[in-house]
C-alpha cells in the first residue's frame, strides 16, 4: 500500500528541523506541564467518587501527582536524541534494558460508544498506562456503522482525564489542511496541559478516501505530501508566522498563532515502506509498527535510525480460533515473553489493544498487574 515517492531535501536543507521546533524551555519552566501536579492531585479524588460502582467497575484508588513524578514521565516520552545544534548526543542502545518502556492502550472507536472510550481510557489512566491511542477513520472496509471521529474523541478524553497522554495511531494526512492540523494540535495540547502525541501517517482503504470525497491520489502523492504538511506543521505549532509556497500547499500567514504548550509536541510516523520509513528515520520522534508487522521488527528497527519505537499488539489472554494470527493469544507469561523479545530488540512504547470484547477494564487491570512488570523488570 505504501510506495517510495523521489527523494526530498532533509530538514538541514531548510536551515531548521522543519518537524515540531523547540522554543529552549527548560524542565522547570513555569509554562511546563508541571505545574498541573497539584490540580491533577485535586481532580483525582473527584474522579474516584464520580467513578465508583459506575458500570459495574470499582475505582482504582488514586494516589496524589506528585510534580517530580510527572515530570519524570514528560521527559520521559517528550524527550528526542538527534544530532543538531543544542541536541547533541547519542541515543540508548536498542536493546539497553536502563531504558524502561512504557505501555499504551489502543481504543479504535469502532462498535463503541463514547461512554465504553471513556470507561477505558479513564482506567488505563488509573492503571498506569502512559498513553491511548486511537485511530483516524470514519470507515472500514467490511465493518457495518462508521466509527467516531477520532480527533473530538481524543480531545473530550484529553479534557476528562489529567495525566494519561493522548495520540492517534496514525491520522491520515489527506482528512487535513496542515494549518487546521497544526491549529488543533495547540488547541489540544493546551486542552490537555501538554499531553498530545502526533501520530501521523499518509495511508488509508482506498475506499475510505475515494468514498468520502478526500482524494483519489495514488501514494507516492500522498507521502511526498505528507513530507511537505509537516514543513508547514512545525510553523503552526509553535505558533510563528508561515510563508510557504510548495508543491501542495500554498499558506501566507504572517500574523502566526497560539504555540502548543510542549516544547516539542512527539512525533510518531507510522508505516513500513521505504519511502515511510526515511521519512520516519530523518523526521520522527518515534515510529510504530502495526500489529501484522511485528514479526518483522528484527527487520525493520535497524532502518529507524535515532527514532525510538513503538509497536501495536493485539492480546487476548485465552487461544481464540476466531482472531488473525498475528494477534498474541495464552496466558500473562507466554505473552510477557513475547514482549520482552521484543523489548530486547529496541520497542520502547508497547501499544495494546485488548481484542475480548467481554475482558473490559478487567483485562486492562490484569495486563497492568501481571504481564507489564515482567517487560519493564519491576
Amino acid at each position: 500500500m505504501r510506495a517510495a515517492a523521489r527523494p526530498r531535501p532533509g530538514p538541514e536543507a531548510h536551515g531548521r528541523d522543519p518537524v515540531l521546533p523547540p522554543r529552549a524551555r527548560r524542565h522547570d519552566d513555569p509554562g511546563d506541564p508541571v505545574r498541573r501536579g497539584a490540580a491533577a492531585a485535586r481532580g483525582g479524588a473527584r474522579r474516584d467518587a464520580r467513578r465508583a460502582g459506575r458500570d459495574g467497575v470499582p475505582a482504582v484508588p488514586r494516589h496524589p501527582v506528585r510534580a517530580d513524578r510527572l515530570r519524570g514521565r514528560r521527559v520521559r516520552v517528550d524527550r528526542r536524541v538527534r544530532a543538531g545544534p543544542g541536541r547533541g548526543g547519542a541515543p540508548p542502545a536498542r536493546g539497553d534494558r536502563r531504558v524502561t518502556p512504557t505501555f499504551g492502550l489502543y481504543l479504535p472507536q469502532v462498535r463503541r460508544s463514547f461512554a465504553q472510550l471513556a470507561t477505558l481510557a479513564e482506567a488505563a489512566e488509573d492503571l498506569g498506562f502512559e498513553a491511548v491511542w486511537f485511530m483516524d477513520h470514519l470507515a472500514l472496509p467490511g465493518v457495518p456503522g462508521g466509527a467516531l471521529e477520532g480527533w473530538t474523541v481524543a480531545t473530550a478524553i484529553a479534557a476528562r482525564t489529567s495525566t494519561v497522554r493522548v495520540g492517534h495511531l496514525v491520522l491520515c494526512e489527506s482528512f487535513r489542511n496542515p494549518v487546521l492540523l497544526g491549529r488543533m494540535a495547540v488547541t489540544l495540547d493546551q486542552i490537555s496541559g501538554g499531553r498530545l502525541n502526533l501520530g501521523l501517517g499518509w495511508g488509508s482503504s482506498p475506499s475510505e478516501l475515494t468514498g468520502l470525497g478526500f482524494t483519489a491520489d495514488p501514494p507516492r502523492v500522498r507521502r511526498a505530501r505528507l513530507a511537505e504538511l509537516l514543513d508547514v506543521l512545525g510553523l503552526v505549532v509553535s505558533g510563528r508566522p508561515v510563508d510557504h509556497a510548495g508543491e501542495f500547499f500554498t499558506v501566507r500567514d504572517p500574523q502566526g498563532g497560539p504555540a502548543a504548550v510542549q516544547s516539542r509536541i512527539p512525533l510518531t510516523i507510522g508505516g513500513v515502506g521505504d519511502g515511510t520509513m526515511a521519512l520516519a528515520r530523518e523526521r520522527a520522534d518515534w515510529w510504530n509498527c502495526w500489529a501484522p508487522d511485528t514479526a518483522r521488527l528484527g527487520e525493520l528497527i535497524p532502518r529507524t535510525g535515532k527514532a525510538r519505537v513503538s509497536a501495536n499488539y493485539e492480546i487476548a489472554f485465552s487461544h481464540r480460533a476466531d482472531v488473525p494470527g498475528f494477534v498474541l493469544t495464552g496466558p500473562p507469561r507466554e505473552l510477557a515473553r513475547r514482549l520482552c523479545a521484543d523489548r530486547d530488540l529496541g520497542v520502547r512504547h508497547f501499544v495494546v489493544q485488548m481484542v475480548d470484547p467481554a475482558g473490559g477494564v478487567r483485562d486492562l487491570r490484569r495486563f497492568m498487574k501481571e504481564v507489564a512488570p515482567a517487560v519493564t523488570g519491576g
